[in-house]
C-alpha cells in the first residue's frame, strides 16, 4: 500500500484485514482506517504513512475520501462499511451478527468458464 497524496481525493480498496477477500475487519483495524481517513480529509498524511518518496506529500488541502470494501466472500463488506461509518460519526461499532460469524465460504479457486470454457484461449 502506498499512501502518497497525489490527487484532490483519496480512493481506498479494502480486501480484508488478514486474508484477502475472506476476512472481515476488527474494530481496531477499522479505528486505524478511520484515523487515516480523517487525516486525509484534513489534507494531511496518515500517521506513519507508507510513502513512495521520502518526504510528506500532504499539502493541507482537504480531500474527499472514497472507501470500497471488497472483502465479500464471507459477506462482511457491508457490515464492515457500516461500522467504519459509525466510527467516523463518533459512534461505537456494532458487534458482528451471529449469522455472519458462522459463514464459512472460501474464495473460488476454479473458474470453469475460463478454463476450457467460453473464455479459454483458442489454439
Amino acid at each position: 500500500m502506498i499512501e502518497d497524496l497525489c490527487a484532490d481525493f483519496v480512493y481506498v480498496r479494502l480486501h480484508g484485514d488478514e486474508r484477502l477477500y475472506t476476512s472481515g475487519y476488527s474494530n481496531q483495524a477499522l479505528t486505524q482506517w478511520a484515523r487515516r481517513i480523517r487525516a486525509w480529509q484534513g489534507g494531511h498524511d496518515a500517521d506513519k504513512p507508507r510513502l513512495a518518496g521520502r518526504r510528506s506529500s500532504s499539502d493541507g488541502e482537504p480531500r474527499d475520501v472514497f472507501v470500497y470494501f471488497d472483502n465479500d466472500v464471507k459477506v462482511r463488506a457491508p457490515f464492515d462499511a457500516l461500522n467504519l461509518e459509525r466510527l467516523l460519526r463518533g459512534s461505537a461499532p456494532e458487534a458482528l451478527p451471529e449469522a455472519l460469524a458462522e459463514v464459512s465460504e472460501e474464495p473460488r479457486s476454479v473458474w470453469p468458464a475460463w478454463e476450457g470454457g467460453r473464455f479459454a484461449a483458442k489454439p
